[in-house]
C-alpha cells in the first residue's frame, strides 16, 4: 500500500511539473513579436475595401510620382512610404529592417528603404539616379525600373537590379501593393567589384614592392640588359638606371604598374625599349620586350630577369 501511494505521489508530481512546463511555453508566444511588428506599420490601405486594377500607363506614372518624392540625398520619410505603399508591402519592408538591426546612424529603421532602390543598409552602396530608368510597362503591363548602384566614391564598382511593381486602386487612392525583385543582388555585385579591386590593389602593391631593386637579364651572356627600380617620396616607381651592363648605353626610362604588369618605357640614343613584365613566384621577372630603332624597325621577344648586378 505504501508503494502504491509513493507511485501515485510521483505521478502527480510529474503531472504538475509537466503542466507547469506547458504553461511556461505559450504556443502563441512565437507570434507575439510578429503581431507587435505589424502594429508598428501605419498602413493607409484597408483590406475591407475592394481593390481595382489600374491601367499600365497610370501605374507607371504613379511609380514615377513615388520615386520623385525621394530626396536627392537619403530616402523617403516613413510618412511618404505609408502614403504610397500598401500594408502587406510595408510589413515586408518593416520585417527586413528589423532583421537588419540598427541603421548606420545608430537608430532603428522602421522600413528597409534601401530595398526600394537596390542598395543596402550600409549607406556605402548608393544608387545612380541619372542611370536609373523611368518606369515602363513590361510584357504583362506591370511597371518596372532598372537601378544602377555603385560603391560610394567609385562608380566603377557597380551592380544592377530590376524591380517590378504592382499598382492597384482602392476607392480614390492608388497604392503600390507589391514589388518583385527586392533583394541584395545589386548591392552584392558592387561589394564584389570592390573586393576584386581591393585584391588587385593589394597585388599591385605587392608587385610594386617586389620590383624595387637591381635587375639583370638572365642567361644573356655579355652586356645583359640591366635596370634599377627605386621609389620616390610618394612611393611611385622610378628607374634610376637602365641600359646594357658594360656597354656605353644611356636610356631615359619610366616605370609603372598596369594591370598587374611592370611596364618600363626607355628611350635611348639608338633605340627605344618597352618591357611588360610579370612577377613570378620564383622571384624572377618575365615578359615581353619590344625594341624600336630610329629607322622604325621593330623586334619583339621574351625576356627573363633575375635580381642583382652581373658579377
Amino acid at each position: 500500500m505504501k508503494q502504491f501511494f509513493l507511485t501515485l505521489s510521483v505521478l502527480l508530481l510529474l503531472t504538475a511539473c509537466g503542466g507547469k512546463k506547458a504553461q511556461d511555453h505559450d504556443p502563441d508566444a512565437d507570434s507575439t513579436e510578429a503581431v507587435a511588428d505589424e502594429a508598428a506599420v501605419d498602413a493607409q490601405d484597408d483590406d475591407e475595401l475592394p481593390w481595382e486594377d489600374v491601367g499600365k500607363q497610370e501605374a507607371c506614372r504613379f511609380v514615377e510620382e513615388f520615386y520623385a518624392k525621394c530626396p536627392e540625398e537619403g530616402y523617403w520619410s516613413d510618412e511618404v512610404l505609408e502614403q504610397y505603399l500598401g500594408g502587406d508591402l510595408l510589413k515586408r519592408l518593416h520585417k527586413e529592417a528589423v532583421s537588419k538591426g540598427d541603421g548606420s546612424d545608430g537608430e532603428q529603421q522602421k522600413y528597409a528603404k534601401w530595398w526600394l532602390v537596390g542598395t543596402d543598409e550600409t549607406d556605402m552602396i548608393v544608387w545612380s539616379r541619372s542611370r536609373t530608368t523611368k518606369a515602363q510597362p513590361d510584357e504583362e503591363g506591370k511597371p518596372f525600373k532598372y537601378f544602377l548602384v555603385f560603391y560610394y566614391g567609385d562608380p566603377g564598382m557597380q551592380g544592377g537590379q530590376t524591380l517590378t511593381y504592382t499598382v492597384r486602386r482602392q476607392g480614390d487612392r492608388l497604392f503600390i501593393t507589391d514589388i518583385e525583385g527586392m533583394d541584395y543582388s545589386a548591392a552584392e555585385s558592387a561589394w564584389g567589384e570592390k573586393g576584386a579591386k581591393n585584391e588587385m590593389w593589394e597585388e599591385a602593391a605587392r608587385l610594386r614592392e617586389a620590383a624595387v631593386g637591381k635587375w639583370q637579364e638572365k642567361d644573356a651572356g655579355s652586356s645583359p640588359l640591366c635596370f634599377e627600380i627605386t621609389t620616390d617620396d610618394n612611393g611611385d616607381l622610378q628607374v634610376s638606371m637602365f641600359g646594357y651592363y658594360g656597354a656605353n648605353s644611356e636610356y631615359d626610362a619610366e616605370a609603372e604598374i598596369q594591370d598587374m604588369f611592370l611596364i618600363i618605357n626607355a628611350k635611348g640614343h639608338n633605340d627605344d625599349i618597352e618591357l611588360s613584365l610579370e612577377l613570378y613566384d620564383n622571384g624572377e621577372l618575365k615578359g615581353g620586350i619590344g625594341i624600336t630603332d630610329k629607322q622604325g624597325e621593330q623586334a619583339d621577344g621574351i625576356i627573363t630577369l633575375k635580381r642583382g648586378w652581373p658579377e
